[in-house]
């Protein structure tokens, strides 16, 4: 009987032993997870800061082009009213 015991007690070390492994093995997992969840979320707000600061420099060219094609509208109105060949041209603004 004390050879049915120990066997016994050994199964139930091994099968302990394994709970243990496996316990540590999911939560080496779960850390793992958690840190590639971290930094995707890191990774999506670096990229939205990145299309915010694109989607605002897109604004000043924008901006920057309807100034050049005023001054430009302007500047060819002028040198149209100065050469008296061609009649000025009214730009309005937009």
């Amino acid at each position: 009987m004390r050879a049915v015991g120990e066997r016994a007690e050994q199964a139930r070390a091994h099968a302990q032993e394994a709970t243990e492994r496996a316990q540590a093995d999911a939560d080496t997992r779960v850390r793992a997870a958690n840190d590639a969840r971290d930094q995707a979320l890191t990774q999506a707000e670096q990229a939205g800061q990145r299309a915010a600061a694109a989607d605002a420099r897109a604004q000043d060219a924008r901006a920057e082009t309807a100034r050049a094609r005023a001054d430009t509208a302007r500047e060819l109105g002028q040198l149209r009213a100065d050469s008296g060949l061609i009649p000025a041209i009214t730009t309005r603004s937009r």
